[in-house]
């Protein structure tokens, strides 16, 4: 058991200690919002979750996020707080993370600013 905590918090301390998601990066968005919800899940599992589930670290998450992303974050912050009259959880980050990877990767939309316009047809224009 004592293994198990020791290498599941060096899984947070990566998580929470890692790079900033460059802008566009939606695998990576992806990719970091997995491990979130891996990491979540199995503090949870072994009661060590407040370990995540605190203001500190929940900045530090939100912080390897793109700016733009984490301005939205705030937004979100501020509805609930606000509305829902509660504090912010992992839960909270994790769904949103979440949903911004998805919106990110979404087959046709999701990569917005990337297509060349000598690609788009020109009666399109």
């Amino acid at each position: 058991m004592v293994k198990a905590i020791r290498l599941h918090l060096r899984m947070l301390n990566c998580l929470i200690n890692g790079p900033v998601i460059k802008p566009n990066d939606g695998v990576e968005l992806q990719r970091f919002s997995i491990q979130l919800t891996s990491c979540a899940n199995t503090l949870k599992e072994i009661g060590c979750i407040g370990k995540l589930d605190n203001s500190k670290n929940l900045k530090r998450i939100i912080n390897c996020l793109p700016t733009a992303i984490q301005y939205k974050w705030r937004d979100a912050v501020d509805r609930i707080v606000e509305q829902e009259r509660r504090d912010i959880t992992i839960n909270d980050v994790m769904k949103f993370v979440a949903s911004r990877a998805r919106a990110a990767n979404y087959p046709v939309f999701g990569k917005v600013g990337r297509e060349r316009k000598e690609n788009i047809d020109p009666d399109q224009r």
